[in-house]
């Protein structure tokens, strides 16, 4: 009995003390799986500092960190937001964005993501070596020429297969 009551108080102390407190909660990152190339895009990293005041965000790229965020800075950049302007292939790779809290827990959290940028092709799939009508059994050879890998349908009188 005694050992459950002292238990209950530890718990309650733990939850009203500044450490004890988890205040840094939702942590997620919003990335576009793909962006064409010369396109700007947006990374989102949203959290919810419930009563703390933040400190700072983190952003990096692969290992490297590239940017940072302190409310304190004079800067226009937006606490959840960094935006590339014209995305390139060099932007490829692995986000990490790092969001602290401020004194007194000093508590971090990391989410990632994952950017690829594309080269949309110019026009549409050439498909060569069709003939004009075929009949059933008739065996059908083609070559589609497209850049980049394509996703590829196959349809009969306009019905997926």
């Amino acid at each position: 009995m005694k050992f459950k009551s002292m238990c209950m108080i530890f718990r309650i102390l733990l939850l009203f003390s500044p450490q004890g407190s988890l205040s840094l909660r939702n942590v997620y990152m919003a990335i576009p799986e793909a962006t064409e190339r010369g396109k700007p895009v947006a990374i989102k990293c949203m959290y919810d500092l419930e009563n703390e005041d933040l400190y700072q965000v983190k952003w990096y790229r692969g290992d490297r960190e590239f940017y940072r965020y302190s409310p304190r800075d004079r800067d226009e950049s937006d606490a959840m937001r960094l935006t590339i302007k014209a995305a390139t292939q060099e932007v490829n790779g692995r986000y990490t964005c790092e969001v602290s809290a401020d004194a007194p827990s000093f508590l971090t959290a990391q989410v990632h993501g994952t950017l690829r940028v594309v080269d949309l092709p110019k026009g549409d799939p050439e498909l060569n070596g069709l003939k004009p009508s075929y009949r059933p059994g008739m065996k059908l050879k083609a070559e589609c020429i497209t850049c980049g890998p394509p996703t590829v349908q196959y349809r009969v009188t306009r019905s997926r297969l």
